[in-house]
């Protein structure tokens, strides 16, 4: 006998995208704020207890809560205004300047590049080593 639990469809379920504030669970999952602030772990924690604890992850949480039970915390009042909070404070975050405008106000800054070694040490870095060697024939 099979007892594991069965979770509801996938994310991109017409059911979940049908109700009301499920956008903002959404985009607060993908935020990756929660790494670090657990301001939004009760919302997830209400809404797939035993997951939460497991992963502790908002997207695993989305992927798998039945419609019912996002339709249902969604109409709680408490639950509605914990995401708005939250969506709320995210923005009001997004709008202030950061480090580097706070540190640099004079500088535009159009790009940001960002490297990991761990990429790089795979099996195309020899690909990756003769396209800069060309790249340098080049110029």
């Amino acid at each position: 006998m099979n007892n594991s639990k069965q979770y509801g469809g996938p994310i991109s379920s017409p059911q979940s995208m049908e109700i009301e504030g499920f956008d903002a669970l959404i985009s607060l999952a993908l935020d990756m704020r929660w790494s670090w602030s657990h301001a939004a772990d009760e919302l997830w924690q209400q809404l797939d207890p035993a997951l939460w604890e497991q992963t502790h992850s908002p997207w695993l949480i989305l992927q798998t809560a039945s419609g019912e039970q996002l339709r249902r915390q969604l109409t709680s009042p408490s639950f509605r205004a914990k995401v708005e909070s939250l969506v709320q404070a995210r923005e009001e975050s997004d709008s202030k300047p950061a480090w580097f405008q706070q540190s640099h106000p004079g500088v535009s800054l159009s790009a940001v590049a960002y490297f990991s070694m761990e990429f790089m040490l795979s099996e195309a870095l020899p690909f990756m080593l003769a396209a800069w060697v060309m790249l340098q024939a080049i110029n």
